[in-house]
């Protein structure tokens, strides 16, 4: 991913490899632990 990358482009490129919805949330969680990911995340 480019570094001007936003989450809209991780989210399509994680989606167009298949990735389920659980799958992507626990990579969102982890890249937000990892401190990448400045958002807020609402897992309802």
């Amino acid at each position: 991913m480019p570094s001007n990358a936003n989450l809209n482009d991780l989210v399509r490129a994680l989606n167009s490899i298949g990735v389920t919805p659980y799958d992507l949330i626990s990579i969102l969680q982890a890249l937000k632990e990892a401190g990448s990911l400045q958002a807020a995340l609402e897992i309802i």
